[in-house]
């Protein structure tokens, strides 16, 4: 679903959608 271009972008935006991220790096 998330590229993994921005790890901490992405990381944010999913965090709001999953308070327990499954991509944390």
């Amino acid at each position: 679903m998330i590229a993994r271009t921005n790890t901490g972008a992405t990381a944010r935006a999913i965090s709001r959608f999953r308070p327990a991220s499954p991509i944390r790096r």
